[in-house]
């Protein structure tokens, strides 16, 4: 669950991103948005493995495919 795909209206086909740098924890029920204006995919919270909580903030760079994680203040 840490895999990432876009989907192609016109062609209703999917395809995964490669992404490199270290990707954020697999996870479940989190926000995903992305910021049209810096050209990042934002990924926040979330749950993992024995009810485990993420209070991260990862970023993808959507030109260069790059994650990178943020630690809130």
């Amino acid at each position: 669950m840490n895999d990432l795909w876009t989907y192609h209206a016109t062609e209703r086909t999917w395809q995964e991103v490669q992404t490199t740098a270290r990707k954020p924890e697999h996870r479940s029920n989190c926000t995903i948005n992305y910021d049209p204006q810096t050209n990042q995919v934002v990924v926040f919270g979330g749950g993992g493995a024995n009810k485990q909580r993420f209070n991260s903030i990862s970023l993808l760079d959507w030109t260069t495919k790059i994650w990178r994680e943020i630690t809130p203040k």
